[in-house]
């Protein structure tokens, strides 16, 4: 009976130290996580506005003009958020596209996003309609939606509107 119960505790111990590591190394492998939004303004009234999401899920807003919050905030997303990120990161393959995209169109605001994940940075700049509607060259839908899901995840509204 002893033998069997020092068993089980063996494996539950082995279990429980594979299923920490699978976890610490999803943080790890996210740890220098580092994203970027800069939404610039228009000749209206588009919100300008900075975004910054660390690894941890610290999230710095800083509202400049147009929003309904001016200045500094701070909040949290958490583990489950900073993961939905990143595989929205990957579904948009982020690190493969351009540097620049520009619409051949007057009076839009621009959006540079900045990442680094995994060792791996790069920052795209996006000038034109926030939807990513074509008009002339402008950015694939795919990087549109990455921004509107970083505004989305962080709740980037409570600020804003």
């Amino acid at each position: 009976m002893k033998r069997l119960i020092l068993l089980l505790a063996g494996c539950l111990f082995l279990f429980s130290c594979s299923l920490s590591t699978s976890s610490t190394q999803e943080n790890t492998q996210n740890a220098d996580l580092l994203i970027v939004m800069e939404r610039s303004g228009c000749f209206g009234t588009c919100p300008i506005y900075n975004l910054t999401i660390h690894a941890d899920g610290n999230v710095e807003y800083e509202g400049v003009d147009f929003v309904t919050i001016k200045g500094k905030q701070d909040a949290s997303i958490n583990s489950e958020q900073i993961k939905e990120l990143v595989k929205s990161i990957n579904d948009a393959d982020f690190f493969s596209l351009e540097d620049k995209y520009y619409a051949q169109v007057t009076d839009m605001p621009s959006i540079t996003l900045s990442i680094t994940l995994n060792g791996r940075s790069k920052s795209v700049w996006h000038y034109g309609p926030l939807d990513c509607f074509s008009f002339g060259e402008n950015a694939p839908q795919k990087l549109c939606d990455l921004e509107n899901k970083i505004d989305k995840v962080v709740n980037s509204e409570q600020w804003i509107k």
